[in-house]
């Protein structure tokens, strides 16, 4: 072959069809999961990646969560692509796997090793199983995500006039495909809710172990009747480390859980490990702790609120159960000695709750929470939305102002945050006893947990002060 405007010179070029078919098939099933791995690499760098990782912050993910979808969409585009590309949707969805697990579970399991956080003045302790859990699961999410995207790739591709495929696998190859996909599944099923509603961190560190048995709690799961609700309503109860060898008698927090949500959720986040550390380090005081589920039987984000039409009575099945408590444990029965406290919508009604009963409770911690009434509970009843909004009852109701507050909220939890700066400001203004603080995070549960500690620490004087 002579090469064009230059007499005499001939170019030699190897010939596509002396490499074997097999060879070059590979050669361009791994040019093709390549190039799909560049493009997705550049997109996530891109200004657009970062704006969608915003959008999905603004629905009400934390930064960590939001990462954490994003890289599955990632992982959803880069299989799209490289089935498009090479026609092999197995591979693609391997490879797509794998680019996961490179550029997103690697660096961040590497971050949660080498940095755990401090709890009580120790690092906590990181659960080895816990992390490859949840290192599972985000995988095998990817993998179940990716491999329909592939398939859809290369349907696409086939639009295009390529052509190619698996061709027909031997049974030992298809029986591991299969495998591959239903472990994935599995895998998922059982732990991609936790994930999603606790963050990729959920369950990893516990506080430093205690040591000895008399330093453990008991946790109780029991049904009460409510006759409020007509219904039986489970209920967590943790007893202190010294609760069965002694006849004191304790203060009791009461802690309500968010929705999508049940009272398993302070379980699954470890109050009792929590609690035992605190007290082991004379951090927070001995306390009796109260987990009630909240879910209404006609509405079930009740919001911890009596329902305007009376179907769901959550407050006031709230209130029973202080009563039960008194009467069936040693508990210090009054206001100063009773904390309620609670996550997102239980942030809602722990502040809710407690300023509209300030005989009940003296204390109240919300986290992540809210401050004006919301949701299908209250119907279109404005001035029972404002009876239940409580940056209108510390205007409204002067006895409301005895309550001492605490409020937390992650520093990258955008509209809990700011909903939380300006009741604040509101309860400044009436000069109501209150701490603002903001934690590192967004709406996950190292803020809640931390939150948590950190306003029982705050309390921990009141809550022991017999003489109140």
């Amino acid at each position: 072959m002579r090469a064009p405007g230059f007499p005499g010179l001939t170019l030699s070029r190897p010939h596509l069809s002396a490499i074997p078919p097999r060879h070059l098939a590979a050669l361009r099933l791994v040019a093709g999961l390549a190039l799909a791995a560049g493009v997705v690499a550049a997109l996530e760098t891109s200004s657009g990646w970062q704006a969608l990782q915003a959008g999905v912050v603004s629905l009400g993910f934390d930064p960590a969560r939001a990462a954490l979808i994003c890289a599955w969409i990632g992982c959803f585009g880069m299989a799209l692509l490289a089935g498009a590309l090479t026609a092999r949707p197995w591979p693609s969805a391997f490879a797509a796997t794998g680019y996961l697990a490179l550029t997103y579970v690697w660096p961040w399991a590497s971050h949660a090793v080498s940095a755990p956080p401090v709890l009580f003045g120790t690092r906590e302790r990181l659960d080895a199983l816990a992390l490859l859990q949840n290192v599972s699961v985000i995988v095998a999410v990817g993998f179940l995500v990716g491999l329909p995207a592939a398939a859809a790739g290369r349907q696409l591709s086939e639009l295009v006039g390529q052509s190619g495929g698996l061709g027909n696998p031997p049974p030992l190859l298809r029986a591991l495909l299969l495998g591959a996909v239903t472990a994935a599944f599995l895998v998922s099923a059982l732990g991609v809710e936790s994930v999603l509603r606790y963050g990729p961190a959920h369950r990893v560190y516990h506080p430093a172990p205690t040591t000895g048995s008399a330093h453990r709690g008991q946790i109780l799961t029991r049904l009460v009747h409510s006759r409020a609700q007509g219904a039986d309503i489970p209920v967590a109860v943790y007893l202190p480390p010294s609760y069965q060898q002694s006849l004191t008698r304790y203060p009791v927090v009461y802690l309500l859980h968010g929705h999508p949500g049940g009272y398993h959720d302070w379980v699954n986040m470890g109050i009792g490990s929590i609690s035992d550390a605190g007290i082991a380090a004379r951090s927070i005081a001995e306390a009796i702790v109260v987990v009630p589920d909240g879910n209404g039987r006609t509405t079930r984000p009740a919001q911890w609120a009596d329902s305007r039409d009376g179907l769901d009575r959550m407050e006031s099945s709230v209130l029973e159960l202080v009563a039960q408590v008194d009467q069936e444990y040693r508990t210090l029965a009054g206001p100063h000695h009773r904390v309620i406290a609670g996550l997102s919508d239980g942030g809602y009604g722990a502040a809710n709750i407690a300023l509209r009963h300030p005989d009940i409770f003296g204390m109240a911690i919300s986290l992540s929470g809210y401050f004006k009434a919301e949701g299908l509970a209250f119907g279109d009843d404005r001035a029972y939305m404002r009876a239940n909004s409580p940056a209108s009852i510390v205007r409204d109701q002067p006895a409301s102002r005895t309550v001492r507050l605490i409020l937390v909220a992650g520093t990258s939890d955008g509209q809990y945050l700011r909903n939380t700066e300006a009741f604040a400001a509101e309860l400044d203004r009436w000069a109501m006893p209150h701490a603002l603080v903001r934690l590192p995070g967004g709406h996950e549960s190292s803020v809640w947990t931390s939150g948590l500690v950190i306003g029982l620490q705050q309390l921990k004087p009141q809550m022991q002060d017999r003489s109140i």
